[in-house]
């Protein structure tokens, strides 16, 4: 009978996981985290769709309603051509997603969903707790910390993100993740010009040589995403994936690129009052051969990271957690529900992984409410 799980990281994904299999009647989740602490600025703000009804179907509705912001509406500019957009509200009506499009600051799930383990008798997390090893047992599997201790479990969920250690053990072969040539700002800008970024909708913004995504985020802020091409200076690698970064590098990168005079929307008294603000390398994740190896198992970006551009890695990294309770309740053992996961999930985020990488450049919006919404893509509640 599986009863006990160690979850490696407690991100957005790592914490659904948690969750999902307590409430889908495993009996003690232990979770183990690198950081020494739950919030941090990575990842300003996400988008949330399919999640929000994996929320649902455990009763944590309030999670999302408390932390997101719908998104009703985007409008999308390129140089002097007439603004387009559309109504994602309309768009949505009837669907499996009508009311759960929404987009939402990341450290805000995280306080919601970090509420939820810390109140669940079943879940148990430490933090500061470096993992060094994954291997398989006769009982389970067990993982080893940095400093040569041990703890072992049924199965052991590998949610420690792109650069991933469980990777490495499922599928040894699998190559490290690639840098795309692109490379991408994210920041909040508090209290906005209400006219300027109207409630409940997007703006996206294509430039010569990147694009920009303007959203409201809450009643008061908003997020800013601007991509642009690497340079000889951001040219990064798998080990060096992240820069310094600050407002003024900011405001420099935008005005050496021409963007302020590309556009009306974004200009240097608001770049250079932005906060939470982050610069990293746009990856692709390989396809892995598999999603588990014995009792050890992957989800999030570990085994498919999204272009963070689109924000949508934590979003498939919680229906990952979810579907996995789900599907382990669902089989006599570990291989079987693993299994089941893996075929229920894999060609899915295959097919949204090379969607979005192939477009998140050109009305990313359009063409993420066209897959959330598609059958063969969407999960079945």
């Amino acid at each position: 009978m599986k009863e006990t799980a160690i979850v490696v990281g407690a991100g957005l994904g790592g914490m659904t996981a948690a969750l999902s299999l307590a409430f889908h009647g495993f009996k003690k989740i232990r979770i183990y985290e690198k950081s020494t602490k739950i919030l941090n600025p990575i990842g300003a703000g996400i988008g949330i769709n399919g999640s929000t009804l994996c929320l649902d179907k455990m009763n944590l509705s309030h999670v999302w309603k408390n932390a997101g912001h719908a998104v009703h509406s985007t409008r999308i500019t390129a140089g002097n051509d007439k603004p387009s957009g559309f109504d994602i509200k309309r768009l949505l009506k009837g669907t499996i997603l009508e009311d759960h499009f929404l987009v939402a600051k990341r450290n805000h799930l995280m306080k919601e969903l970090w509420a939820e383990c810390e109140k669940n008798p079943k879940i148990k997390t430490k933090l500061g707790v470096k993992i060094s090893e994954y291997k398989n047992t006769e009982n389970g599997a067990e993982v080893t910390f940095a400093d040569g201790t041990t703890d072992s479990a049924d199965i052991v969920v590998s949610a420690d993100g792109i650069h991933s250690l469980g990777r490495d053990f499922v599928d040894p072969d699998c190559p490290p993740p690639e840098h795309s040539g692109l490379c991408v700002f994210y920041c909040i800008l508090e209290n906005v010009d209400k006219e300027k970024f109207p409630d409940h909708s997007t703006i996206e913004i294509h430039l010569n040589m990147g694009m920009a995504l303007l959203m409201r985020i809450s009643e008061t802020d908003a997020m800013i995403v601007v991509a642009h091409q690497a340079s000889e200076k951001w040219n990064v690698n798998s080990q060096n994936w992240t820069f310094d970064v600050s407002p003024e590098i900011f405001h420099e990168l935008m005005e050496d690129h021409g963007f302020y005079k590309e556009q009306d929307w974004i200009d240097e008294k608001m770049i250079k009052g932005v906060t939470n603000l982050s610069h990293l390398g746009i990856y692709q994740q390989p396809h892995v051969s598999n999603w588990f190896r014995g009792n050890v198992i992957l989800i999030g970006d570990a085994a498919h990271a999204t272009s963070p551009f689109m924000g949508q890695g934590a979003n498939q990294a919680m229906i990952d957690g979810y579907f996995l309770g789900r599907c382990l309740q669902d089989c006599e053992d570990v291989p079987s529900g693993a299994g089941l996961f893996f075929k229920v999930l894999n060609n899915r985020n295959k097919e949204n992984q090379n969607k979005l990488s192939k477009n998140f450049t050109k009305h990313a919006i359009r063409q993420l409410v066209k897959l959330s919404t598609r059958p063969k893509v969407a999960p079945i509640f």
